[in-house]
């Protein structure tokens, strides 16, 4: 017989009639049991897939709401601070996208931005909300990690002959050398003759900056030394290499070969050896000589910039806190001692400071040291060693100017209720004015405040005709005017500058041309640019970098002929900048010139009528020059004579409008480069520079 046929399987689905009753289905073909029993049809038939609904956020409908009302007030110009609209949902993003009026621009940054803003740890970057206007979004809002944090604070000074290794001017020496030969300090010291002038090179350029060494006193025993050099005690030894250091490194190249007749790198590595020898051999680490301590820190300053100073100086710190310098007056002592001793632990104080700083430290509460009053405002040739009682104060200027300039920031920190509210964290340690909380207007009075000091006790006595005075003028005029930039800056903005005013705009477009200004004045003085570095510049290529900015859409006025004036100057001073293609920094900074010089230019050959011969300084000409070689060819930029200018007359506008030579910024700045290895290893966000180009 022949067996039946086998039994079709089972549906996969119930029928729909189960489906829709919710009753369980056997599947059975043709007809399912319950079908069977209800006489009706069974159609099988495959479910819908689940529809997911996107869950709304509880503060989507609050959002778009407050959105609202901001687009409301901006639209009749009624000024208000923003919020920050980082967390805004993506519906809400993309509904305020289709209602901009430049959608289609925001989109294509948005998939450049997307493509190139990649964070160290892989995530994209956040972006601000896209309610806010292409024409009022400031272009720091969509800055990459590298651009809005330049890998540099300033730009390399180099001296004759120097060049850049990795980025920086090559180092003297390194720690690693200072021990490597031992040789008699009888045979290190220079001729008398040669003694005298570096004490004396030391007194001028030197001195006004420091002032922990008391120079009636000490010139004394250098004329009585000098002649008999084996009888040299070593706390003195060690402070006479220091100041042949120090003297050394306040020179240039070409001085120090006219006076000394040898190479200033040769005879600065010689000298800080010999102090190292000489501190040692003084058993520094357990030392209680004041003019031990007073060598050691001549020769930290000697090398300010240091990773080796950074660390030394907690030894240093150490060591004054071991003599109780951070304490009242000991007793038995004399009152010249204490006046040294409070000088020399107030520069300490300024070196710790320093590099907490430079290492990304907490800096210690005000209190620290607080029992220490401020150094007297007196000459030297006031102070003796046998002098008994207080000499009187000066009200003005001293030969302590420069120092106490200084010091009365700490001294501020300190005294000043607004400045506590200002630096102060809950822990009671200092943190940077840019990065503090408080709203703007705290941080301005408190600048106004430290401002209103530095002129009543000291600025309006100073007569710019005296170099230390000029210097001074400077300085603390500088220290004002960054402190301006940095807390206005938009990169310390709550809002990362996205909506940053047009009076705010201008306010750090004016205070980043004066710090650019007084950063060269300081630069052209007698003293010693050693020292002066740690004073100045600590926001230089920050300001380059928002001048050249703001240069793109400011074509005109006092401000913007101020401002190519300095840029010019940067450009005299830094000739690497024109010539290193090697390093993408400064080739995207050399890009943001020649945008913004674009911007100069059209308008000069407009409204002045001048020919672009006339008007286009050697600096763009260089740049383009090396953009060129890179990718064209050579033969269409115009030769230079002997003045740095073309030789051609008919160079002109091409038809488009671009830079004369044929180069296109915007091009350039659409190119993808690679960071060096010494700025990190994240590509820079080109995206961003698109962008800024649009603004």
């Amino acid at each position: 017989m022949a067996s039946p046929p086998p039994a079709p399987p089972p549906h996969k689905h119930s029928c729909l009639l189960c489906s829709r009753r919710k009753i369980k289905c056997d599947k059975q073909d043709p007809k399912c049991s319950n079908c069977t029993k209800s006489h009706a049809d069974c159609i099988y038939q495959a479910p819908p897939p689940p529809q997911r609904h996107r869950k709304r956020q509880a503060d989507e409908d609050l959002i778009a709401r407050l959105n609202h009302y901001e687009e409301l007030l901006r639209s009749h110009k009624i000024d208000f601070k923003p919020s920050t609209t980082v967390l805004t949902p993506q519906s809400v993003q993309d509904e305020h996208v289709k209602r901009s009026p430049s959608h289609h621009s925001l989109k294509a940054l948005d998939t450049v931005s997307h493509t190139n803003g990649r964070l160290r740890d892989g995530q994209e970057h956040s972006v601000y909300s896209s309610s806010v206007d292409w024409e009022t979004r400031s272009p720091w809002a969509s800055l990459s990690n590298e651009l809005r944090n330049p890998p540099i604070l300033r730009l390399p000074r180099l001296e004759d002959g120097q060049t850049l290794i990795n980025g920086s001017p090559k180092r003297p020496l390194g720690m690693e050398a200072f021990l490597l030969t031992q040789v008699s300090q009888e045979q290190r010291h220079p001729e008398p003759r040669h003694i005298f002038r570096l004490w004396q090179i030391f007194v001028e350029n030197v001195n006004p900056l420091t002032k922990i060494l008391h120079v009636p006193t000490f010139q004394q025993r250098i004329f009585e030394v000098s002649w008999n050099i084996p009888s040299i005690s070593k706390p003195t030894q060690a402070i006479m290499f220091a100041v042949y250091t120090l003297a050394i490194g306040s020179l240039s190249p070409s001085d120090c070969l006219k006076l000394f007749d040898q190479d200033k790198n040769t005879l600065f590595e010689q000298y800080r050896k010999s102090t190292v020898q000489s501190l040692i051999a003084a058993e520094l680490s357990s030392t209680r000589d004041i003019e031990v301590l007073q060598a050691f820190v001549l020769f930290l300053l000697s090398d300010p910039e240091s990773d080796s100073t950074a660390t030394l100086t907690a030894l240093a710190v150490r060591i004054a806190q071991k003599m109780g310098m951070d304490r009242e007056k000991p007793p038995k002592i004399s009152f010249f001692e204490t006046e040294m001793r409070i000088r020399l632990w107030w520069q300490i104080r300024g070196l710790d400071a320093r590099s907490r700083h430079q290492l990304n430290m907490c800096i210690p509460s005000p209190e620290f040291g607080s029992h220490v009053r401020l150094p007297l405002n007196v000459n030297d040739s006031e102070l003796h060693p046998n002098m008994a009682e207080e000499p009187t104060v000066h009200t003005g200027t001293t030969e302590m100017l420069y120092c106490l300039l200084k010091h009365e920031v700490g001294q501020w920190f300190r005294t000043s209720a607004l400045a506590s509210k200002v630096f102060l964290k809950p822990r009671e340690r200092l943190r940077d004015l840019s990065t503090s909380a408080q709203p703007l207007e705290l941080k301005d009075q408190a600048i106004k405040e430290l401002e209103t000091i530095y002129t009543e006790k000291y600025l309006r006595h100073c007569d710019p005709r005296i170099p230390l005075h000029f210097i001074s003028l400077s300085i603390s005029q500088l220290a004002l005017c960054r402190m301006r930039f940095n807390s206005h800056h938009p990169r310390n903005q709550p809002d990362g500058g996205a909506h940053m005013s047009q009076s705010e705009s201008d306010l750090v477009f004016e205070n980043g041309i004066r710090v650019l200004e007084l950063d060269i004045e300081c630069c052209k003085t007698q003293f010693s640019n050693q020292l002066l570095s740690t004073m100045v510049a600590k926001s230089q290529v920050d300001a380059i970098i928002f001048v050249l900015s703001e240069l793109r859409r400011r074509p005109t006025g006092n401000l913007v002929t101020a401002a190519w004036k300095v840029i010019g100057k940067i450009y005299e001073d830094h000739s690497y900048l024109t010539q290193d293609t090697g390093n993408t920094f400064y080739v995207a900074l050399g890009d943001l010139t020649l945008s913004a010089w674009e911007t100069r230019q059209r308008e000069l050959l407009s409204r002045q009528g001048a020919r672009i011969e006339e008007i286009t300084p050697p600096y763009i000409y260089s740049l383009m020059a090396t953009r060129k070689r890179e990718t064209a060819d050579i033969n269409t930029i115009p030769a230079l004579g002997s003045d740095g200018f073309p030789v051609s007359s008919m160079l002109g506008l091409s038809g488009d409008g671009h830079l004369p030579g044929g180069w296109d910024p915007n091009a350039a700045f659409s190119t993808n480069f690679s960071m060096p290895s010494e700025f990190g290893t994240d590509p820079l966000d080109w995206g961003y520079w698109n962008e800024f180009l649009q603004v």
